[in-house]
């Protein structure tokens, strides 16, 4: 029975410290600022069109070595959450070329990827790549995080469980 306790505790402790770690809390939470951008077939996708549901959004470049390192970790967590209301929208800082169409497919990126070619969208504050925001099912920017993460499923659900 101790060991039980002891095993279950430490997982827990994990877990929070995990989470902890992944992305720092936003002091004075803020409405996500919304945007429309297209994907790389070409549709119009919104922030809007999540409402309901946790959206982690990634600034990334294909060019920026960090940002790709991170990839492969989204994926599986956005995987290890399907069913979980939550999305992943990954916004391509700059123009886009054949080498970040053949890096997704590569990596099997199944998660939305935009692109705002011309790096102005607005209200976001994006002082490095990869930079990401954890915005609540109402539309709120709860979790930001600077710099390339060792994204996972547990920390993200307790995050998404601390924030409810």
């Amino acid at each position: 029975m101790r060991l039980f306790l002891y095993i279950s505790l430490t997982l827990f402790s994990l877990a929070t410290f995990a989470a902890d770690n992944i992305m720092g809390k936003i002091e004075n939470p803020e409405n996500a600022a919304s945007f429309s951008l297209a994907d790389l077939q070409g549709n119009e996708i919104s922030l809007t069109d999540y409402i309901g549901k946790y959206v982690l959004i990634n600034f990334w470049a294909q060019w920026c070595g960090p940002c790709v390192k991170e990839m492969p970790d989204m994926e599986a967590m956005y995987k290890d959450l399907e069913g979980q209301d939550f999305e992943i929208i990954a916004i391509h800082a700059g123009p886009v070329d054949q080498n970040v169409n053949k890096f997704l497919a590569d990596k099997n990126i199944t998660f939305k990827v935009l692109v705002d070619e011309k790096t102005d969208v607005q209200g976001w504050k994006v002082p490095v790549l990869p930079m990401s925001y954890l915005v609540s099912p109402d539309g709120i920017l709860t979790h930001k995080a600077h710099g390339a993460i060792e994204w996972n499923a547990a920390a993200m659900l307790q995050l998404m469980e601390d924030d409810s």
